[in-house]
């Protein structure tokens, strides 16, 4: 009998094809014997923009409803507190995806969540720690007002702090009813930038306004004057390759090295380019790494043996393309392994070289409060990549 897993689903228009990126990552991910018996079964339910009550409506219908064993999908830890409580009444372990856009709450919701996230917040630090190491103080991190409702702003200056920072500037582009968000904005935003004369320039987008900030940054006098850093979003391949052409050099921290040369990663890389026929993603990447960890628990899952699959996603870490992960936020678990990395763009081709490599904190409670009290618009967002 299969194992049935409740997938809460939310629309993104930047990532249209994440739930089939997932899937075809998870399957990549599991043995031929699994895949023939049918192991898995997934149900999605549909969470319109991720929202709490849609979050809550979903996970409701798939748990009294479908009756799944699993709770899994795209969440924002803005539901956690509301989802703890049907985990917990109805016991059922939830295995949650997330970008890292936000930190976990500070108190422990249930022993039966886990979480395989890609820690956006962790690259954050790393990248600001490497800045202020490297370019000094007086920095500036522009933003969207979207992206100051999360936290990865926030980790990246307590990532200059932990090296020695006492300036970082925060510029926030806000909505302007009537107008494009980016386009209208964005000489004003540049004009911002020459005047403050910052030792670096950090910016965190998503979609479009990306890749519409990138090329009006391109074509700036500023290109090659600041030092850019890029978001780890703004600077993965599938954002990267809708600029190819521009002529840039920036920076950013890596949470995944696609030509990382380790087995498991040349085997995800050529299983699920082979089997999906598109190139790899954040996505592609969460649903292998999932599909990893629901192989190796099957044989406890098929009996329905949850206190061992709990035990074990709570001590134990697992083997994946971008190295051991731990899905339990435990200090004395695996830390990520970071690449901080110079990109060149331009002539339709893209570079990236690994310089050096990330401080990664541990899930230090001190560093969890100082982030968590510090957000620059209080935007309640439900997730990134809408």
């Amino acid at each position: 009998m299969s194992v049935r897993i409740g997938f809460l689903l939310p629309y993104s228009s930047i990532y249209p094809d994440l739930y089939n990126n997932f899937i075809q990552g998870f399957q990549a991910a599991l043995p031929p014997s699994l895949l023939q018996q049918q192991a898995f079964q997934f149900i999605p339910s549909f969470t319109k923009q991720g929202g709490v009550k849609d979050t809550l409506d979903a996970a409701q219908r798939l748990v009294f409803f479908d009756g799944v064993d699993i709770l899994s999908g795209l969440i924002s830890y803005t539901s956690l507190e509301i989802l703890a409580p049907l985990l917990e009444s109805r016991q059922k372990t939830g295995f949650f995806c997330d970008m890292g856009e936000y930190l976990l709450p500070l108190n422990h919701l249930s022993p039966r969540i886990f979480f395989n996230s890609f820690q956006y917040w962790q690259a954050e630090f790393s990248l600001g720690y490497w800045a202020h190491q490297t370019y000094g103080d007086r920095g500036m991190c522009i933003m969207s007002m979207y992206e100051a409702g999360y936290q990865m702003h926030c980790a990246f200056r307590q990532g200059t702090m932990a090296a020695g920072s006492a300036a970082l500037e925060y510029s926030v582009m806000h909505n302007m009813p009537g107008h494009a968000q980016m386009k209208d904005n964005v000489k004003q935003a540049l004009q911002k930038i020459r005047e403050s004369k910052p030792s670096f320039l950090h910016t965190l987008f998503c979609g479009t306004e990306s890749t519409d900030f990138l090329a009006a940054f391109a074509a700036s006098d500023l290109n090659g004057k600041i030092p850019l850093l890029l978001s780890a979003h703004m600077a993965s391949p599938e954002m990267l390759r809708q600029v190819k052409d521009l002529g840039l050099i920036a920076y950013a921290a890596s949470m995944y090295n696609e030509t990382n040369d380790s087995k498991l990663n040349r085997q995800f890389i050529q299983t699920y380019t082979s089997q999906a026929g598109t190139p790899v993603n954040h996505f592609a990447l969460m649903g292998y790494e999932t599909g990893l960890a629901m192989a190796k628990l099957h044989p406890y899952i098929q009996r329905k043996d949850w206190a061992t699959v709990n035990r074990l996603l709570q001590t134990e870490t697992f083997e994946s393309p971008r190295g051991m992960r731990s899905y339990c936020h435990n200090a004395a678990l695996a830390s990520p392994v970071i690449d901080i990395e110079k990109i060149s763009i331009g002539d339709g081709i893209m570079r990236k070289l690994v310089i050096n490599q990330g401080i990664t904190p541990l899930y230090n409670h001190q560093l969890f409060k100082d982030i968590h009290t510090e957000r620059a618009t209080g935007w309640q967002n439900p997730y990134l990549c809408v």
